[in-house]
């Protein structure tokens, strides 16, 4: 191919772990940044200065279409992205959810008080933030503390916060935060839709 043929072709940057295509973007300043860097052995002052900060792009392409925080956390919860933001109201700032006292309450008549299929405030707090921090970039895991911080925005308070998440068997307290098992992620995100939609669990199944 003629260096002119070359310069007029259609670039494309695609990831693969092995033979498994996970992304790929047609990006032009997103091709020069990474040409640049794998020229010049490293990354850029640019791009370590913005190492750190959420993406705030329209997301890079996927096979699955575009991908960013709102939409991730969409997604995966199966649902548009302006339920998520009426009910959860995510922010890259503290507390990073902002719950409504409306779906609480609609939670709470279409679940039991107690028993295994209970949902408990920093339960759901915890999911939430769980999910939000994976497709925001947020650094860490929640904490039970910013759990409480999240139920603070419609002023519920959870005094049991430990016997419940071990009650939870979907969530899982670990020395750096809360996780959500990942052999029942699905229950979390049954639960996540549950609240998100305002609907029993048991209808979602």
């Amino acid at each position: 191919m003629s260096n002119e043929s070359a310069l007029k072709a259609k670039l494309k940057i695609q990831l693969y772990a092995d033979t498994l295509l996970i992304a790929e973007s047609n990006n032009t300043e997103l091709w020069q940044n990474i040409f640049a860097a794998i020229q010049s052995g490293g990354i850029s002052l640019e791009d370590k200065q913005s190492k750190n900060k959420p993406d705030t792009s329209e997301g890079i392409e996927t096979p699955k279409g575009k991908i960013n925080g709102i939409q991730g956390f969409a997604h995966e919860v199966g649902i548009t992205e302006e339920d998520i933001i009426g009910a959860c109201s995510p922010s890259l700032e503290p507390p990073y959810l902002h719950l409504d006292e409306h779906y609480w309450e609609s939670l709470r008549k279409n679940t039991p008080p107690r028993g295994p299929s209970a949902i408990a405030p920093v339960p759901l707090a915890a999911t939430l933030l769980s999910m939000w921090f994976k497709y925001s970039g947020i650094d860490g895991n929640p904490s039970v503390r910013q759990c409480h911080d999240v139920l603070k925005t419609i002023k519920v308070q959870d005094k049991n916060a430990a016997r419940s998440l071990k009650n939870s068997n979907w969530l899982q307290k670990r020395p750096n935060g809360i996780v959500i098992n990942p052999s029942l992620r699905s229950k979390a995100v049954q639960i996540a839709k549950a609240y998100c939609t305002r609907k029993s669990p048991s209808d979602l199944d």
